[in-house]
């Protein structure tokens, strides 16, 4: 497999197919694995709707989810992309019963407010295709930054959408997609009767800063080269630069004094 080839493919388009990453045994093994794991507390079950459920952080507590994530051909297919420094800042067990409702499109960071873009790398647990609430893409849709998302019910969707140059990823069981978190993506309803499960597991250069989670961090690789284990650091989160991305800007300082020198009505 030549990774840099496939480096080059993911700048341009935004996302990668990967046909047979994984073989069907590997993959029922780790369903059943989740199937037993703890889940980690935080963000639990906030996006749970109808036909649609969510199992977040299962990697947390369990060393084979762990061991399953970090094996060297995720990291050789990922290290021309995100760099030699990686962590894992969340993951989440994707499950659709007939009646799923819809995901609608939007860029993972207008979801979780990051300014930095991380990698989504999907397996799917099973058959995955457009009718049974399978994954929708915008190739290319990465390159424009973070588009401006509203609250629809419990969803965040991103507006602008450019649906003309939408595809569906039909995905056989050991099949991956590695995609941007700015690149666009929806499901849609389930209208047969074939459950889908698709795992997602979120890397992060370890020089990029998440403010949101709290240590400990798992670590992935660094300079590189394995470096697998939790930590209560890591470099982008010692970087003045990286909070200075989040800190308010001048307009929202000046509304909170207005706030503090004028006394509400």
């Amino acid at each position: 497999m030549d990774f840099q080839k496939l480096a080059n493919e993911f700048k341009e388009n935004g996302y990668l197919e990967l046909r047979g990453f994984f073989s069907r045994q590997e993959c029922e093994n780790l369903l059943a694995t989740m199937g037993t794991a703890k889940q980690c507390e935080r963000g639990r079950g906030r996006l749970n709707d109808q036909g649609l459920t969510f199992n977040h952080n299962l990697y947390y507590h369990n060393p084979s989810i762990q061991e399953f994530i970090t094996q060297k051909k995720i990291i050789d297919l990922l290290t021309p992309i995100a760099g030699p420094d990686i962590w894992i800042r969340w993951d989440q067990l994707v499950s659709k019963k007939i009646g799923g409702v819809e995901f609608p499109w939007h860029q993972d960071n207008g979801y979780n407010g990051l300014k930095d873009e991380h990698f989504q790398f999907w397996i799917a647990l099973s058959p995955s295709y457009a009718d049974n609430g399978g994954l929708w893409l915008v190739p290319g849709s990465h390159k424009h930054g973070v588009a401006p998302h509203i609250w629809v019910g419990k969803h965040k969707v991103a507006q602008g959408v450019d649906e003309s140059k939408e595809i569906a990823i039909k995905a056989e069981t050991g099949d991956a997609v590695l995609f941007s978190s700015l690149l666009m993506h929806r499901t849609k309803v389930s209208t047969v009767d074939i459950d889908r499960h698709a795992y997602v597991v979120e890397y992060m250069s370890s020089k990029k800063y998440d403010p949101y989670l709290e240590a400990p961090f798992f670590m992935v690789t660094k300079n590189g080269a394995p470096a697998v284990g939790f930590a209560d650091d890591y470099p982008g989160r010692r970087n003045p630069l990286n909070h200075l991305k989040y800190a308010p800007s001048f307009p929202q300082l000046a509304k909170r004094a207005i706030k503090r020198l004028v006394p509400s009505s």
